[in-house]
């Protein structure tokens, strides 16, 4: 009877619940242990469908990854994302029951305002835009100079380092394109929360690389997400307050 429950109610915990077992299906691959992770990608699906998204990591992992090929494919997935109406309907296809939340094949029935997708979509542009900066600086590109003083970091990445940041990287651009150019669409939005995680992992590695000047680029970007975090807390949207014990304003 528990478990009945838990399946058919608790719909975050199923989703959080459901990412934990993405996160172990990306590190079995990491591996190598390409069976058992899919495995616990399958688990991953069927307890919560939203982590599907993951499974592009599967075929982003088979890429050998370049700075030429990584902008080819920014610039073909922001394209790509013009064709909403065919993705919805493969979208669809995939999970029939979710039509009721579609009137047309460009009108919702559930949207939202879309500010937090937009943030979300920003942290993950300059994840990567930072991390870029770090690989191109440890392949001898380019670096930038404050004065007499060079931007560089503290450590230089290697071949698989740089290869593992550009599938990560790969794997956030579906979260900038989705959150970025269709905010609104909780029918797509709600897949990309899954990736969060990945977002944190590359950002704070990339943040952490610049070592004491790090710390003021933290505050920079993390300064605007506790005031955006207040004034969302304060207006109780998704109706958080109501779930707590007691209100803070």
């Amino acid at each position: 009877m528990g478990f009945y429950l838990y399946f058919f109610s608790m719909n975050a915990g199923r989703q959080f619940f459901a990412i934990s077992l993405s996160i172990v299906a990306f590190i079995l691959l990491r591996e190598k242990k390409l069976l058992l992770s899919f495995v616990f990608y399958l688990f991953a699906v069927l307890m919560h469908s939203s982590t599907i998204v993951f499974g592009a990591y599967y075929i982003i992992h088979m890429i050998e990854w370049n700075m030429a090929l990584f902008i080819s494919y920014s610039a073909c997935a922001t394209a790509a994302s013009l064709s909403i109406g065919f993705f919805l309907r493969l979208f669809l296809f995939v999970f029939p029951r979710y039509k009721w939340m579609v009137k047309t094949s460009f009108l919702y029935e559930w949207s939202s305002n879309g500010r937090t997708s937009v943030l979300l979509a920003l942290y993950c542009v300059t994840a990567i835009v930072l991390s870029l900066y770090w690989m191109a600086v440890s392949e001898g590109r380019f670096v930038f100079t404050i004065g007499d003083r060079r931007i560089c970091g503290k450590r230089v990445l290697n071949k698989d380092s740089i290869a593992f940041m550009y599938e990560l990287m790969a794997l956030l651009v579906i979260v900038v394109v989705i959150n970025g150019f269709h905010p609104t669409v909780i029918l797509f939005t709600r897949l990309t929360y899954t990736l969060f995680i990945y977002i944190l992992v590359l950002l704070s590695n990339a943040i952490d690389n610049f070592g004491k000047l790090g710390k003021y680029i933290a505050i920079v970007l993390f300064a605007p997400l506790f005031v955006f975090m207040y004034l969302q807390l304060k207006g109780n949207y998704s109706d958080v307050l109501n779930y707590t014990f007691y209100q803070l304003w």
